[in-house]
């Protein structure tokens, strides 16, 4: 039963992913503006990895793990260990999220895909927000100080953090309208 969530979460990361990249190339080509300035912002695929948490729990992490490989060899063509350590986490940290904020007694206490439901936002906003914060953090350490600079870049983190929930908020909205037109046509066309 591993292999359904997995390959469903693989496959939508993966086409976040190019949807996230052809934007930015859209972005750099049509405003000319640097790619760094893009790269963080609106990341679809952050909001793959809190879904997959919320609603596939760890079944859904070697999909995400093979994913995030996957993207980053396609992307960079290199993949080192430091970095490998940095994928990990960016693949289960909306799961650690999940773990954290279930024994706060905040989040969602369990989930599956029919409980996609308004009251049910609030959670995911907040796993897609702690997810974000702890693989910002862990990346920004991984990736940013063995090339020389400072431990932690605060202004990394912070975009890194504003894209992954601009691109949560984003395709949670596309996700409600998709559900609203489909619910009225449904209902609709039984009248």
């Amino acid at each position: 039963m591993v292999v359904v969530p997995s390959i469903l979460s693989f496959f939508f990361y993966v086409s976040f992913l190019a949807i996230w990249l052809g934007l930015n190339e859209i972005n750099v080509a049509t405003l000319g503006l640097p790619e760094e300035l893009w790269r963080s912002f609106l990341f679809f695929p952050h909001a793959v990895r809190v879904l997959s948490a919320v609603y596939l729990g760890w079944l859904a992490f070697p999909g995400l793990l093979f994913g995030h490989l996957l993207s980053w060899y396609v992307i960079f063509d290199d993949i080192t260990l430091l970095q490998t350590l940095a994928i990990t986490v960016s693949a289960c940290g909306c799961n650690l999220a999940v773990m954290l904020l279930q024994s706060s007694y905040i989040g969602p206490n369990a989930t599956n895909l029919r409980s996609f439901n308004e009251r049910l936002y609030r959670h995911v906003f907040l796993v897609g927000l702690v997810g974000s914060l702890i693989i910002s953090t862990v990346n920004g350490i991984f990736l940013f100080s063995p090339v020389g600079g400072t431990l932690l870049d605060p202004m990394m983190t912070l975009r890194f953090i504003v894209g992954d929930m601009l691109g949560l908020v984003t395709t949670i909205f596309l996700i409600a309208l998709v559900r609203a037109y489909v619910r009225s046509y449904y209902l609709k066309d039984s009248d």
